[in-house]
C-alpha cells in the first residue's frame, strides 16, 4: 500500500516523549512532506536525523524508518526520506523493526561515549545514525535505551555510509547474555504494541 496526500501519520522521534500526529501533504517518490498538527513541534526536530513514521490502512499498520531532510518551523512542515513501509501487524521479533531510540557507545578508541541513534532494531543487530566516524570491523560495548530499560550488548560495525551531517552504520550483535536477549525481545514486542496502539488512535485532521 502506498502512502498518499491526506493520510494522517504518527511520527516517533527519539527525544520526544509522545508521538507527533501529522498530515501528509505531498509525496514524491520516497520524499514525504508532512504538516505537524502541534505548534512549535518542528522546533524539537533536527535535519538528517531518524524518525519512525506509521499509519493505518484497511486494518493494517504500516511503519517505516525515515531521515528528516528539511524542516520549516514557520509552516509546521517537515520533509522526510522514507524507507519501504512494512506491515508490522504480524512481523516476527527477529525481523528488523523501525525505531528511533538513544544508545551510547563505549570504546577506548574514541573520546567520551558517543551518542548513537538507533534507526531499526532486531535481536541480531541494529541500523544506527551517529555524528562520530567509526571504523568498519570495530567492535565495542553499547548501551541501548528502551523506555526505562538499559540493555548492554557488544556489537561489531559491518558497514557504514556517510551522509551530509552524520554516518549510518550496520551493527551486528556479537555478544549478549541470555537475559539481555530476552529483554531485547520483550522490549521490541512492547514497542511494536505501543506503535500499533498509537497509530490506531489517530483521527482525521
Amino acid at each position: 500500500m502506498q502512502i498518499k496526500p491526506g493520510y494522517v501519520v504518527s511520527l516517533n522521534y527519539y527525544s520526544s516523549m509522545s508521538p507527533l500526529s501529522s498530515l501528509v501533504t505531498e509525496v514524491k517518490d520516497n520524499l514525504i512532506t508532512l504538516k505537524l498538527t502541534k505548534d512549535f513541534a518542528a522546533y524539537n526536530l533536527f535535519e538528517d536525523e531518524p524518525v519512525t513514521m506509521g499509519y493505518e490502512d484497511e486494518g493494517s499498520i504500516y511503519l517505516s524508518s525515515c531521515i528528516i531532510t528539511s524542516i520549516n518551523p514557520g509552516s509546521r512542515t517537515v520533509t522526510v526520506e522514507a524507507d519501504n513501509f512494512d506491515v508490522i501487524t504480524d512481523k516476527r521479533i527477529n525481523q528488523r523493526f523501525p525505531v528511533s531510540l538513544y544508545a551510547y557507545m563505549k570504546s577506548n578508541s574514541t573520546s567520551g561515549n558517543p551518542i548513537l541513534i538507533v534507526k531499526n532494531i532486531s535481536v541480531e543487530g541494529f541500523k544506527v545514525i551517529s555524528k562520530d566516524d567509526i571504523d568498519i570491523d570495530n567492535d565495542f560495548d553499547m548501551e541501548l535505551s528502551i523506555g526505562n530499560t538499559i540493555l548492554p550488548v557488544r556489537v561489531k560495525v559491518i558497514w557504514k555510509f556517510q551522509h551530509d551531517q552524520n554516518f549510518e552504520y550496520g551493527f551486528k550483535v556479537i555478544s549478549a547474555n541470555f537475559q539481555t536477549v530476552n529483554l531485547l525481545k520483550q522490549s521490541i514486542k512492547i514497542l511494536k504494541d505501543e506503535y500499533e496502539a498509537n497509530i490506531s488512535k489517530l483521527k482525521d485532521i
